[in-house]
């Protein structure tokens, strides 16, 4: 399963493939999904190939819950002193400061950490956890993937 693309039209059995291949594994293996509804579709077809057990090398997760976990939570301390509350959805760009005088967002810019990542809740934004996440692994010196890499070794 290490460094496999799977390229197949929708229905074609792609998450089924890798949940069964993930099955046969005995490595901790992550499978990661955007939304709740694929990691319960997963965890459906988990339960339907193995008596109704996830087995222990498997975590399923959506993507923001794995980021917040791994890649913000554990080195949050990179960029802020403050504690991360929770995440925060956006279905647009975040971290408005003002509107021009055309009426044109201007943004903070990503030196003003607190509200370029965050609003007034400390929330971080869902459009800006993996820039955070990539910025803590930089400012650690490559600490996230490393321990990505120790917890891990597939990830699909």
């Amino acid at each position: 399963m290490r460094d496999t693309l799977l390229i197949a039209s929708a229905g074609a059995g792609k998450t089924f493939e890798l949940v069964k291949r993930a099955i046969n594994q005995t490595e901790k293996t992550l499978i990661t999904t955007f939304t709740t509804e694929n990691e319960k579709e997963i965890i459906k077809i988990i339960h339907k190939l193995n008596h109704g057990v996830i087995p222990h090398h498997i975590t399923v997760q959506t993507w923001f819950s794995f980021l917040l976990e791994h890649g913000v939570k554990p080195f949050q301390g990179c960029l802020t002193s403050r504690d991360i509350t929770g995440l925060h959805l956006v279905n647009q760009k975040s971290g408005v400061n003002y509107r021009n005088k055309k009426g044109f967002p201007v943004f903070f810019k990503e030196t003003d950490v607190d509200h370029h990542f965050f609003n007034q809740k400390y929330e971080i934004y869902s459009d800006k956890i993996s820039k955070f996440s990539l910025e803590c692994n930089k400012q650690s010196n490559g600490n996230v993937f490393t321990r990505l890499e120790k917890i891990y070794q597939y990830i699909s």
